[in-house]
Protein backbone atom coordinates (compact mmCIF):
# COMPACT_ATOMS: atom_id res chain seq x y z
CA UNK A 1 0.00 0.00 0.00
CA UNK A 2 1.31 3.53 -0.93
CA UNK A 3 2.22 5.86 1.62
CA UNK A 4 -0.54 8.55 1.62
CA UNK A 5 -0.06 12.43 1.45
CA UNK A 6 -2.43 14.99 2.77
CA UNK A 7 -1.84 17.78 0.75
CA UNK A 8 -3.97 21.39 1.24
CA UNK A 9 -4.08 24.30 -1.31
CA UNK A 10 -5.65 27.88 -1.67
CA UNK A 11 -6.07 29.92 -4.41
CA UNK A 12 -9.17 31.95 -6.13
CA UNK A 13 -11.52 32.24 -8.58
CA UNK A 14 -11.07 36.14 -9.85
CA UNK A 15 -14.19 37.62 -11.62
CA UNK A 16 -14.25 41.26 -12.53
CA UNK A 17 -18.27 43.00 -12.89
CA UNK A 18 -18.14 42.29 -16.50
CA UNK A 19 -17.78 38.17 -15.79
CA UNK A 20 -14.01 38.37 -17.12
CA UNK A 21 -12.06 35.19 -15.23
CA UNK A 22 -8.24 35.19 -14.36
CA UNK A 23 -6.57 31.77 -15.48
CA UNK A 24 -2.98 31.00 -15.46
CA UNK A 25 -1.30 28.30 -17.91
CA UNK A 26 0.21 26.22 -15.62
CA UNK A 27 3.65 24.60 -16.68
CA UNK A 28 3.74 20.92 -16.23
CA UNK A 29 5.84 18.09 -17.17
CA UNK A 30 3.39 17.05 -19.52
CA UNK A 31 3.06 20.42 -21.42
CA UNK A 32 0.80 23.31 -19.82
CA UNK A 33 -2.72 23.06 -19.58
CA UNK A 34 -5.18 26.62 -18.25
CA UNK A 35 -6.17 26.54 -14.60
CA UNK A 36 -6.86 28.79 -11.52
CA UNK A 37 -4.29 30.21 -9.72
CA UNK A 38 -3.35 28.18 -6.79
CA UNK A 39 -0.97 26.67 -4.06
CA UNK A 40 0.09 26.06 -0.29
CA UNK A 41 -0.08 27.76 2.48
CA UNK A 42 3.25 29.93 4.48
CA UNK A 43 3.06 29.29 7.97
CA UNK A 44 0.97 31.44 9.84
CA UNK A 45 -1.44 32.15 7.07
CA UNK A 46 -5.05 32.48 6.86
CA UNK A 47 -6.78 30.45 4.47
CA UNK A 48 -7.76 33.66 3.17
CA UNK A 49 -3.84 34.94 2.90
CA UNK A 50 -3.07 32.10 1.68
CA UNK A 51 -5.31 32.09 -1.03
CA UNK A 52 -4.62 35.76 -2.23
CA UNK A 53 -0.69 35.54 -2.06
CA UNK A 54 -0.70 32.75 -4.12
CA UNK A 55 -3.02 34.48 -7.15
CA UNK A 56 -0.74 37.64 -6.40
CA UNK A 57 2.68 35.60 -7.21
CA UNK A 58 1.18 33.80 -9.83
CA UNK A 59 -0.72 36.21 -11.57
CA UNK A 60 1.31 39.32 -10.81
CA UNK A 61 -1.82 40.94 -9.37
CA UNK A 62 -2.04 43.54 -6.44
CA UNK A 63 -5.36 41.94 -4.93
CA UNK A 64 -5.95 41.48 -1.17
CA UNK A 65 -8.22 40.19 0.88
CA UNK A 66 -10.42 42.51 0.56
CA UNK A 67 -11.30 41.57 -2.56
CA UNK A 68 -12.43 38.12 -1.32
CA UNK A 69 -16.52 37.56 -1.08
CA UNK A 70 -16.63 36.97 2.85
CA UNK A 71 -17.35 33.15 3.21
CA UNK A 72 -17.95 32.04 -0.39
CA UNK A 73 -15.37 28.98 -0.90
CA UNK A 74 -15.30 26.26 -3.40
CA UNK A 75 -13.44 23.07 -1.82
CA UNK A 76 -12.98 20.53 -3.88
CA UNK A 77 -10.97 17.03 -3.04
CA UNK A 78 -9.51 14.19 -5.14
CA UNK A 79 -6.40 11.74 -5.11
CA UNK A 80 -4.22 11.15 -7.60
CA UNK A 81 -0.54 8.65 -7.25
CA UNK A 82 2.51 10.07 -8.20
CA UNK A 83 6.44 10.25 -7.57
CA UNK A 84 6.85 12.14 -4.03
CA UNK A 85 7.14 16.19 -5.58
CA UNK A 86 10.52 18.28 -5.77
CA UNK A 87 8.80 21.01 -3.26
CA UNK A 88 10.93 21.32 -0.30
CA UNK A 89 8.24 20.88 1.78
CA UNK A 90 7.71 17.19 0.75
CA UNK A 91 11.42 15.70 -0.27
CA UNK A 92 12.19 13.15 1.71
CA UNK A 93 15.53 13.22 2.47
CA UNK A 94 16.17 9.35 2.39
CA UNK A 95 15.28 9.42 -1.55
CA UNK A 96 17.57 12.68 -2.87
CA UNK A 97 17.27 11.72 -6.24
CA UNK A 98 13.74 12.33 -7.85
CA UNK A 99 14.20 9.16 -10.40
CA UNK A 100 14.33 6.65 -6.77
CA UNK A 101 11.36 8.28 -4.89
CA UNK A 102 8.56 6.47 -3.74
CA UNK A 103 5.27 6.70 -5.32
CA UNK A 104 2.73 7.89 -3.21
CA UNK A 105 -0.77 8.45 -2.95
CA UNK A 106 -1.84 12.35 -2.74
CA UNK A 107 -4.86 13.00 -0.75
CA UNK A 108 -5.55 16.61 -1.79
CA UNK A 109 -8.15 19.27 -1.13
CA UNK A 110 -8.10 22.44 -2.47
CA UNK A 111 -10.21 25.80 -1.21
CA UNK A 112 -11.00 28.16 -3.61
CA UNK A 113 -12.26 32.12 -2.51
CA UNK A 114 -14.28 34.04 -4.56
CA UNK A 115 -12.56 37.56 -5.06
CA UNK A 116 -14.05 39.88 -7.31
CA UNK A 117 -12.83 43.25 -9.14
CA UNK A 118 -14.18 46.16 -10.79
CA UNK A 119 -12.02 45.59 -13.87
CA UNK A 120 -8.80 43.92 -15.69
CA UNK A 121 -6.09 44.40 -13.53
CA UNK A 122 -2.81 44.09 -15.31
CA UNK A 123 -1.19 40.40 -14.91
CA UNK A 124 2.04 39.39 -15.41
CA UNK A 125 3.08 35.36 -14.87
CA UNK A 126 5.68 33.80 -12.47
CA UNK A 127 7.46 31.94 -14.94
CA UNK A 128 8.90 29.76 -12.97
CA UNK A 129 5.37 28.29 -12.61
CA UNK A 130 2.99 30.03 -14.96
CA UNK A 131 3.46 30.57 -18.95
CA UNK A 132 1.11 32.93 -19.41
CA UNK A 133 -1.55 34.74 -17.52
CA UNK A 134 -4.97 36.14 -18.76
CA UNK A 135 -8.92 37.25 -18.77
CA UNK A 136 -11.38 35.67 -20.42
CA UNK A 137 -15.24 35.64 -20.40
CA UNK A 138 -16.41 33.45 -18.09
CA UNK A 139 -17.96 30.77 -20.82
CA UNK A 140 -14.54 30.57 -22.75
CA UNK A 141 -13.06 30.59 -19.26
CA UNK A 142 -14.98 27.27 -18.53
CA UNK A 143 -14.05 25.79 -21.51
CA UNK A 144 -10.77 26.53 -21.43
CA UNK A 145 -9.74 24.79 -17.65
CA UNK A 146 -8.67 21.37 -17.84
CA UNK A 147 -10.11 19.76 -14.96
CA UNK A 148 -13.95 19.30 -14.44
CA UNK A 149 -13.38 20.17 -10.43
CA UNK A 150 -12.36 23.62 -11.42
CA UNK A 151 -14.83 24.03 -13.84
CA UNK A 152 -17.24 23.81 -10.79
CA UNK A 153 -15.70 26.13 -8.68
CA UNK A 154 -15.91 28.39 -11.48
CA UNK A 155 -19.40 27.83 -11.73
CA UNK A 156 -20.58 27.38 -8.00
CA UNK A 157 -18.87 30.43 -7.54
CA UNK A 158 -19.96 32.89 -10.28
CA UNK A 159 -23.90 31.08 -9.55
CA UNK A 160 -23.49 32.11 -5.93
CA UNK A 161 -23.57 35.27 -6.98
CA UNK A 162 -25.52 36.06 -9.74
CA UNK A 163 -28.62 34.73 -7.93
Amino acid sequence: MPKVIKDKSYGTVVITSSNSVLLIKQLSQNGSYWALPKGHKEPGESDEQAAIRETNEECGTELTTMNLVPGLWHKESYKYKGAVHNDVWLKDVNYPNAALRPNVLYDKTVAYGLARVDSEVPVKPQLEEVEEVGWFPYDKAIQMLRHKSQQDAVINLFNSISE
